[in-house]
């Protein structure tokens, strides 16, 4: 099952009170697949939630347990409508059958960011 992409949603320079959640959430290795499978169920929905800015659920090539969540969103305020949806009851759901054994998610208020240039283009102005 291949993710949907989601909309371009560049934006300038950001502060104010954007939240980001990332972390990893591990399975039982046998189960990891059907979770992923649960996580993108739920986001096509999720990147159309006006509060969303970015929602991604990845698996780690060296762990055959976990998968990797980064989510970025408008306010605190759309996090918790997020949390509220039919999706994410039916993700919860979906997903109550497999045996998760660990988690390690952390909410982040931003106060600031701006783009970030590579390495080799920082490097390059330094010579």
């Amino acid at each position: 099952m291949e993710a949907p992409t989601p909309a371009a949603r560049a934006e300038p320079r950001q502060s104010g009170e954007e939240v980001i959640v990332a972390g990893w959430i591990d399975w039982a290795p046998e189960d990891r697949h059907r979770a992923l499978e649960c996580f993108l169920e739920a986001t096509g929905p999720t990147l159309a939630e006006p509060g969303c800015l970015a929602y991604t659920v990845t698996p780690d090539p060296g762990d055959p347990r976990r998968l990797h969540v980064f989510e970025r969103w408008r306010s605190a305020a759309s996090l918790d409508e997020h949390l509220a949806t039919e999706h994410i009851a039916t993700f919860r759901a979906r997903s109550a059958s497999l045996t998760r054994i660990g988690r390690g998610l952390y909410r982040y208020r931003v106060v600031d960011g701006e783009p970030m240039s590579s390495s080799r283009q920082s490097h390059a102005k330094e010579s």
